[in-house]
């Protein structure tokens, strides 16, 4: 892996494997990266999740376009706080869904994140949106150490 891009809401990871790991915390910029001409006729996957008590819509507008741009959707936690993750994760995954998109549903962002990379085929592009550099993940009153997307990604290229 080689650093690339970082502009605090994007980072654009490269690699010299056939998987391009991209992560953005900038939920607004999803429709521009999803179609962006690089990616004309690739498989992208999608990973995100959407947070507990806020940014409510972005359960109904992230997975409309990701749904209609992706391959498959990986549905994960991203500080859910006191709400419940199964009941956001299942709201989530009913809108990918709807787009006639492929979904899965897994809770623990690292398993999930394992998984997408273990899982791709060659030239896939894995969009990983949401936590990017932060260490921290909001789960009951507890913000609990986590290793950050970035980190994830390199343990598991």
């Amino acid at each position: 892996i080689m650093p690339g891009i970082d502009s605090g809401k994007i980072t654009l990871l490269k690699t010299f494997t056939p998987l391009q790991p991209r992560s953005s915390a900038a939920s607004t910029s999803l429709r521009s990266i999803l179609t962006m001409v690089e990616y004309s006729g690739k498989k992208i996957v999608g990973i995100f999740g959407c947070p507990g008590g806020k940014a409510l819509a972005r359960r109904q507008e992230l997975p409309e376009v990701a749904g209609k741009y992706a391959a498959k959707i990986y549905v994960t936690e991203e500080d859910y706080g006191e709400e419940d993750l199964d009941a956001i994760n299942a709201e989530i995954a009913a809108n990918v869904k709807a787009q006639g998109c492929a979904v899965e549903i897994i809770s623990d962002r690292e398993e999930c994140i394992k998984t997408a990379i273990e899982t791709a085929e060659p030239g896939t592009v894995i969009l990983l949106t949401g936590k990017g550099r932060e260490t921290r993940q909001k789960r009951g009153t507890r913000y609990e150490q986590v290793l950050s997307d970035v980190e994830l990604v390199k343990k598991y290229l």
